[in-house]
């Protein structure tokens, strides 16, 4: 018998006529109370009392969009500030965050943190700079409802 054979029966995958366990009588064991439907319905009952199917929606709603949300620039050196990034864009502020002069482990962290809280808060998230002829690394954050464009939002970054 070679390696792969005896591999093979190892895990499982040899004959199944082989096998010393292999039972050709079916057991049908079966409880008999859920096919007649005499389950114990009291104390489902009660449980269903205590929890109630909710949603996630039902708990984290998303905040509503101010009308005219205000533009945040937070001076950012390393990812301890990202409280100045956070607490804006939860109270429905755009934020722009330059990310340029940061070490590029810092600036991958806020570019996580900050798509978690688009995702958590239904916001959206851009790369100013992308596309444009710049050394900078900007991106923006902007909450659910907020009506601005990305040129809007490379002016207030003053990258065009």
């Amino acid at each position: 018998m070679s390696i792969f054979e005896s591999a093979r029966e190892f895990l499982g995958f040899g004959p199944y006529e082989n096998d010393a366990y292999y039972d050709d009588e079916y057991d049908n064991d079966v409880d008999e109370r859920a096919t007649r439907g005499e389950h114990n319905r009291a104390r489902h009952d009660a449980r269903g009392e205590r929890y109630s199917s909710a949603r996630a929606a039902d708990y984290a709603q998303a905040p509503a969009a101010r009308p005219n949300p205000s533009v945040v620039v937070p001076l950012l050196h390393s990812y301890r500030d990202a409280k100045q990034v956070g607490e804006p864009f939860r109270n429905g502020d755009i934020v722009i965050m330059d990310l340029t002069n940061m070490k590029k482990l810092d600036a991958k962290a806020y570019i996580d943190f900050a798509s978690g809280m688009c995702m958590a808060l239904f916001g959206q998230m851009h790369n100013l700079s992308r596309g444009l002829d710049v050394d900078r690394r900007v991106f923006a954050i902007v909450p659910q409802g907020a009506d601005v464009t990305v040129r809007e939002l490379q002016r207030e970054a003053h990258l065009i």
